[in-house]
């Protein structure tokens, strides 16, 4: 989708800067406002650029050093609407693509784990226990709708297939979010267990057979494997595209969120096996997914960007 650029730069060098913009195919408009940047001080270029030539106009002002610089910055963001009659057909078949610098902004900013996060992370896990160990497979799903799980694994994949301090950072936020999760999860069935709650199903609540949804997590088959594969696919590639709504979609088809519960309801139940299956799947998925995202960021920086991240 199209794109405003704006671009600070010292004056001396917008003038050379602008003209090559002006150049490029896919560049609907440059705007130049001489001196109107306070800090850093300097020029103010903007653009509003087709999502198919994003890639090579933030490309060539890497290359310029336009995006490491310290008296230059670079910033995007989606324009409501474009109406430009000379790239009308242009605009109806643009492209989508992100720059890494926004999938990664886009990744910091939906599953950095602050304080919010780590709420979130340990209320998934206490819904995953309560929906496991009353058969509501309901209450699972909503657990993997508002866990920020997938992101922080992801961001480990671009940092595998891109460069830049994404595996690290990743793995931090893939700690401690899950540390948040395993928490919660094992808060939840020992407040059950404190009220007398742990016999449930009662009156009939349940609607599948009893403990037919821990059987289905700790198993892993070729099907489970297939799935969590084409999910850290589509999961990379919708953030890719800058479509990050959708991978609550994506947390549905992986068992992180599960799996990760199971390993506190095998403590609190006594029984290490589903805790050791529990960790067995979670680790899979949460390879799987590092793994297809860095082939898919890797892909995509070699025909695509051409860059590593600025990170």
């Amino acid at each position: 989708m199209t794109r405003t650029v704006e671009i600070v730069l010292p004056s001396k060098h917008s003038g050379a800067v602008v003209e090559r913009l002006q150049a490029m195919s896919g560049v609907m408009q440059v705007q130049l406002q001489p001196g109107a940047s306070l800090t850093p001080p300097g020029d103010v270029i903007r653009l509003t650029v087709l999502g198919r030539a994003l890639p090579q106009v933030v490309g060539w002002l890497d290359e310029r050093g336009l995006l490491r610089g310290e008296g230059s910055s670079v910033s995007t963001q989606r324009p409501a609407s474009v109406v430009s009659s000379p790239h009308l057909r242009a605009l109806a078949h643009d492209s989508s693509e992100a720059t890494w610098e926004e999938i990664d902004f886009m990744i910091v900013a939906e599953s950095h784990m602050s304080a919010n996060s780590l709420v979130n992370m340990a209320c998934s896990g206490a819904l995953a226990s309560i929906g496991l160990l009353t058969d509501s497979l309901h209450v699972v799903i909503a657990a993997m709708v508002v866990a920020p799980g997938f992101e922080p694994l992801s961001r480990m994949g671009l940092g595998l297939g891109c460069g830049g301090h994404g595996l690290r950072r990743g793995l931090a936020d893939v700690l401690k979010g899950y540390l948040a999760l395993l928490a919660g999860a094992l808060l939840a069935p020992l407040l059950m267990l404190a009220m007398d709650m742990l016999q449930l199903p009662m009156s009939g609540s349940a609607y599948l057979a009893q403990g037919s949804l821990l059987s289905y997590w700790v198993s892993i088959s070729a099907s489970s494997i297939l799935v969590s594969l084409l999910a850290g696919v589509v999961g990379a590639i919708v953030l890719a595209t800058h479509r990050s709504v959708l991978t609550a979609g994506v947390m549905i088809a992986l068992a992180l969120v599960p799996a990760a519960a199971m390993v506190s309801l095998g403590l609190v139940l006594g029984d290490p096996y589903l805790s050791a299956q529990g960790a067995k799947r979670w680790l899979l998925d949460a390879l799987l997914v590092i793994l297809t995202s860095g082939l898919v960021f890797g892909w995509k920086r070699w025909r695509i960007h051409r860059r590593g991240i600025v990170d």
